[in-house]
């Protein structure tokens, strides 16, 4: 089962690793203080068909197939808002659909 996010993307490449950084839109985006703790940002991925989202640290690096490392980095470059697919609760993005547009 997959689960979607929208935002912009930051990647990072480096000599055998790449890494993508997510900026959430705001519907993707939840904010959470516990204990008195610094406020921590959350990235939010959802399913059509299951109620339980995954969240993730905003800071957290995600990984992605060679064949979408192109179309990440254009879309890093061009700050385009694109719609992230990952499988369940790995942190590898298997899809990316350009430009990111709000269901109905």
């Amino acid at each position: 089962m997959s689960y979607a996010t929208q935002g912009t993307v930051q990647v990072s490449r480096g000599k055998g690793a790449f890494s993508v950084v997510i900026s959430p839109s705001s519907d993707y985006l939840v904010n959470h203080k516990e204990n008195g703790d610094k406020e921590k940002e959350y990235i939010i991925f959802i399913s059509a068909s299951d109620a339980r989202p995954y969240a993730y640290e905003r800071t957290t690096p995600f990984t992605a197939d060679a064949d979408l490392r192109a179309v990440l980095i254009q879309a890093a470059v061009r700050a385009t808002k694109v719609e992230l697919r990952i499988e369940n609760d790995k942190k590898k993005i298997v899809a990316v659909t350009i430009p990111a547009t709000p269901k109905p």
